[in-house]
């Protein structure tokens, strides 16, 4: 039985596979890993996704050459710009998101204290419906930004099913040539 392979060794296997083009039989040769099981690493959703991403940025450097200094300037001050905000965005979820805990924890508080109580008096009950209130409340940013995440892989999951689409509709044609009757 061959010994297991570590993750630093698949990481070194896979770059020197997809980055420098050496191929699975080389690879089988030096590391003593089977041709299949090097395959099956290269093919899953993570590599493909890691692909896609590497082509998307040759794109984007390729029509960024293209543009004039100004154009440039103006995409790389947006971009780091458009960067800063998600980031603060993710830091607010967050924060707002552990705030909603503690308040969560201290609205518990107020409700086990009036669960002891036979007639708990109004401003106990309000008090648990701020807190409940606040709760909410807190929690509106950290939900604002998983449905804007949601919204954007639905709309990349949209593509993919066009793309998949058209694809399948261009080996349609090629695939099925026209019989004539």
């Amino acid at each position: 039985m061959a010994k297991p392979i570590s993750e630093d060794t698949w990481q070194k296997i896979l770059h020197k596979h997809i980055v420098d083009g050496v191929g699975v039989r080389a690879l089988e040769k030096e590391y003593g890993v089977s041709e299949s099981t090097i395959r099956s690493r290269a093919k899953t959703a993570q590599i493909a996704q890691v692909k896609d991403l590497a082509n998307q940025a040759v794109d984007v450097s390729r029509k960024f050459q293209e543009m004039d200094s100004f154009a440039q300037n103006l995409t790389a001050s947006l971009a780091c710009k458009l960067n800063t905000i998600s980031m603060i965005a993710v830091d607010v979820a967050e924060s707002e998101g552990k705030s909603a805990r503690q308040l969560s924890a201290l609205k518990s508080i107020q409700v086990m204290e009036l669960a002891g109580q036979s007639d708990p008096t109004p401003e106990k009950l309000m008090m648990v419906k701020m807190f409940g209130e606040a709760v909410n409340d807190s929690m509106k940013p950290t939900f604002n930004l998983l449905n804007a995440n949601k919204a954007v892989i639905e709309k990349q999951n949209a593509d993919i099913d066009s793309t998949k689409q058209k694809y399948s509709r261009i080996e349609r044609i090629i695939v099925r040539p026209k019989i004539n009757s």
